[in-house]
């Protein structure tokens, strides 16, 4: 299990907009504060979080136990994922407590990455894609008890498909699997593997 701990200062919240040529917003506790200013006041603490967290997160997909894992090669292929899960979990903290620590924690075992994606508003579905992550659930055409996700390379018109993927079935190792046409319509229809897109 992959948990990835991050910390942060907090600010206080800004209160509103700017008026027109009054200069910037004054940061008060004390002034009610718009449902929408707060929401982007927190994704902007968000972003400030991963520009100083952010490769300290990805490096722990590279180190210990996890490295060499499934999820070190898609995290390495696909950072973005990383980067926005982590952040759409500190705004919404960030939201419920603006003058906290905040505490980023993720499930990155692999069974956890479409509902991570999903929570973050990153799109999912059935379809194999170029460049979107494979994520099967337990038991999942051989995937183990955290699940596997692989990076899906390539798709033919027929629908068949490769992916590239660690630890399958050496740690450490890339390999690439092809599933043709007919493989490829049942993991279509199997609702235990879902893919990340862009």
């Amino acid at each position: 299990m992959l948990a990835v701990l991050a910390l942060t200062a907090a600010a206080p919240p800004p209160v509103a907009a700017a008026r027109a040529g009054a200069g910037p917003a004054v940061l008060s506790l004390a002034e009610p504060v718009s449902t929408a200013a707060r929401v982007d006041w927190a994704r902007a603490q968000a972003v400030l979080f991963w520009a100083s967290s952010g490769a300290g997160i990805l490096a722990r997909f590279h180190a210990g136990a996890s490295a060499g894992q499934c999820t070190d090669y898609a995290a390495a292929r696909r950072p973005d994922i990383v980067a926005r899960v982590d952040q759409s979990v500190f705004a919404s903290r960030r939201l419920l407590d603006p003058l906290a620590f905040i505490y980023v924690t993720v499930d990155w075992n692999a069974k956890a990455w479409t509902a991570d994606a999903t929570s973050a508003g990153i799109p999912t579905g059935s379809t194999p894609a170029p460049g979107a992550v494979m994520v099967l659930q337990p038991g999942a055409h051989g995937a183990g008890t955290v699940g596997h996700v692989a990076v899906v390379d390539s798709v033919a018109r027929s629908g068949a498909f490769t992916v590239s993927q660690m630890h399958a079935p050496r740690v450490g190792v890339v390999t690439t699997q092809r599933f043709g046409a007919k493989a490829a319509r049942a993991i279509r229809r199997d609702p235990r593997v879902r893919f990340i897109y862009r």
